[in-house]
């Protein structure tokens, strides 16, 4: 889809603003009383604002926009095609990039929706269906379609065991 130069570009500068963030976020000061009320929250509030959060913000959806490109584009690919893909089904393909849109999308949301809209108290459930159906879509890509065999491969199969008992 892309060329080996773009994608070497497209790493070097995502690593060098990871680098950047982490160096950032080192560096900016601790609300101690925010950590120490941390439990059962998403923990906003801990860091001050700071460069750090729109890098982290920018690289995150960055993320999320590619695992989502990605699953838009195979699952175009797969309603596209008819016959199996290397033993799977492509149903199971297709549902599988759905759910796993759908858990990145809920995963991303759950940040947005904890920082922005006040919504904290339902972050880790948000964050829960999330990676339930993040993982029931990791978990459908290993599905393979159910390979059927002759009828009479499996008479003679049974055949052969009789007589040698």
């Amino acid at each position: 889809m892309t060329s080996a130069r773009v994608t070497r570009i497209s790493l070097a500068i995502l690593s060098l603003l990871s680098v950047l963030v982490a160096v950032l976020i080192t560096s900016t000061p601790v609300n101690m009383h925010n950590l120490s009320q941390i439990a059962g929250t998403p923990g906003t509030g801990i860091l001050q604002f700071g460069a750090w959060l729109v890098l982290t913000i920018t690289l995150n959806s960055l993320g999320v926009l590619a695992v989502v490109g990605v699953a838009v584009y195979s699952g175009w690919k797969l309603w596209r095609r008819s016959s199996n893909v290397a033993g799977f089904n492509p149903g199971n393909l297709l549902w599988a990039n759905v759910l796993i849109l759908i858990g990145d999308a809920l995963n991303a949301a759950a940040g947005t929706l904890a920082r922005f809209f006040g919504l904290a108290s339902s972050f880790w459930l948000i964050m829960a269906f999330g990676w339930i159906a993040f993982f029931t879509g990791v978990l459908l890509t290993g599905r393979r379609a159910a390979v059927s065999r002759p009828v009479n491969e499996i008479r003679d199969k049974s055949e052969m065991k009789g007589s040698t008992a």
